[in-house]
């Protein structure tokens, strides 16, 4: 959910007319100690101001920019093509070291197709990063943008979820998706 804080400390969604929900962490205790066991909450909330603030966005966001929002940085795919933001690098196929039976392929034919083969696991994918110290924008924001991000369709089928990350569920009667006015 795309969501900021009402007076209340409770989520308004920015997608979808939907209940107020408490916040974990952030909504006052009293209210979440007495919420019922079927309860909707949210937990793991993060603040995306120093993202936001980074591509420039004002601290007053438009519709437009929120749907903005929504399609850049939720995509699945912004966090790993961006991971240089983030304290990530990713290691391209050219870059590895191949083997077969315990031993390095040298074979330049060999070795160029698997190197094409990598690149098409990438493309489903199938990539690789590895941690750098250097990190302009939170590390945190690297999974929670992949996370919170679609699903790719083959994820959708092999994990039964959602390829719209920020859909509410089919049973959810409460919840009306925003309109611009």
């Amino acid at each position: 959910m795309l969501f900021v804080p009402n007076e209340r400390k409770l989520a308004s969604d920015l997608l979808y007319q939907s209940p107020e929900y408490p916040i974990l962490n952030v909504t006052d205790d009293d209210i979440c100690l007495g919420l019922g066991e079927e309860s909707i909450v949210i937990k793991d909330a993060c603040n995306l101001a120093p993202l936001l603030e980074y591509f420039k966005y004002n601290k007053e966001l438009t519709f437009e920019d929120i749907m903005k929002i929504r399609k850049t940085f939720f995509t699945g795919k912004f966090a790993k093509d961006n991971c240089e933001l983030f304290g990530w690098k990713e290691i391209k196929p050219e870059d590895w070291t191949y083997c077969e039976n315990g031993v390095e392929v040298t074979n330049p034919i060999k070795l160029k197709m698997r190197i094409a083969i990598e690149k098409i696991h990438q493309q489903t994918g199938h990539r690789a990063f590895f941690g750098t110290s250097k990190n302009i924008l939170p590390e945190e924001y690297y999974n929670v943008l992949d996370e919170m991000g679609n699903n790719t369709l083959t994820d959708a089928i092999q994990w039964h979820e959602k390829m719209n990350a920020f859909a509410p569920h089919k049973n959810d009667v409460y919840v009306k998706k925003l309109k611009k006015i």
